[in-house]
């Protein structure tokens, strides 16, 4: 009920396991983790309990890479322990029959927890003229990713945007993308995104690596080059309907669009098709150009396919 009621992904419901277990048994750890892992098996979940030093421990089958996160390889399939970090653990051979369900991080539609509404002003500027936009987020949205283990880069790129900030980024950025072409309007989007966050490093921010969903880059005061990718990827596929990918550098995140017309500059080839080079950290670049440093380094292709491609995973599991 409250899963589909708050359209909860994979994630999301495991925190209402979790947190349900901790108020039925608060003094009780093993009990908690007891009560998790039954209601994750009975809701037809691929986990598994174990122990280790007398203490319980609750793996999850997840279809997403995951860092910072202890796992146990049970018949070729990672479980990740998201609570505790144990050196070693037993458990046993057998899964729950009905066990199908492999925990999916992404998410594929906006979730419904309720609006907190915030703003944020943020203005950059483009061929001599500013354009100052302000962005409505919901800070409950905010709340939920903040415990979202780290994870795929795909999981960030391919997230659909809270209502709040979809709407407030369409009615501001719609009207100045009304009859351009193509390259102009997916210039205004880059510069857009160039130009309107400060930048830091996840290390000078917090301390550690954290990969953001599109919506915190308008709660957190600083950003870098993945989290600026992904909202810059999620912008042109939404107003302008262009295909996107990403390409991840040693060290360093652009993008690349797929233009339906010849358009010069760097460019990649992907799967027989022309992608140019579109770089939302590399501020005042164009499209085409990309950072001097990166120009002769292969990138790794991140392929967007959404929901399609996780669904091939989880199959695969």
């Amino acid at each position: 009920f409250y899963k589909n009621n708050f359209n909860l992904n994979d994630w999301g419901y495991y925190q209402i396991v979790r947190n349900t277990a901790k108020q039925i048994a608060p003094n009780d750890a093993n009990m908690q983790t007891m009560l998790s892992w039954f209601l994750m098996t009975r809701s037809n979940y691929k986990s598994r309990l174990s122990y280790s030093d007398n203490k319980l421990f609750l793996l999850l089958a997840c279809s997403n890479e995951i860092y910072g996160k202890v796992y146990f390889v049970f018949n070729n399939i990672k479980y990740y322990c998201f609570e505790d970090s144990p050196g070693s653990v037993y458990s046993y051979d057998k899964d729950f029959p009905e066990a199908r369900i492999v925990m999916d991080l992404n998410i594929y539609s906006p979730l419904a927890t309720g609006l907190v509404k915030r703003e944020k002003d943020v203005q950059f500027e483009y061929e001599g003229q500013n354009f100052p936009v302000k962005i409505t987020f919901n800070q409950n949205t905010i709340d939920f990713y903040k415990d979202v283990p780290l994870s795929d880069i795909k999981v960030y790129f391919d997230a659909v945007l809270s209502v709040e900030t979809k709407e407030s980024l369409i009615n501001n950025l719609s009207p100045l993308l009304k009859d351009k072409s193509e390259k102009e309007a997916v210039s205004i989007l880059l510069a857009m995104v160039q130009k309107s966050f400060e930048y830091k490093t996840d290390q000078d921010q917090f301390g550690y690596e954290k990969f953001f969903f599109p919506d915190e880059l308008f709660y957190y005061p600083y950003s870098d080059c993945e989290d600026r990718s992904a909202l810059f990827s999620y912008l042109v596929r939404e107003l302008v309907k262009l295909e996107v990918i990403g390409l991840h550098y040693p060290g360093h995140m652009a993008t690349a669009v797929k233009f339906t017309s010849d358009i010069d500059g760097d460019y990649i080839m992907y799967k027989d098709k022309k992608y140019i080079i579109c770089d939302p950290t590399y501020i005042g670049a164009p499209i085409g150009m990309a950072m001097p440093q990166y120009v002769n380094t292969e990138a790794q292709v991140v392929d967007l396919r959404g929901s399609e491609h996780n669904a091939e995973i989880r199959q695969k599991i």
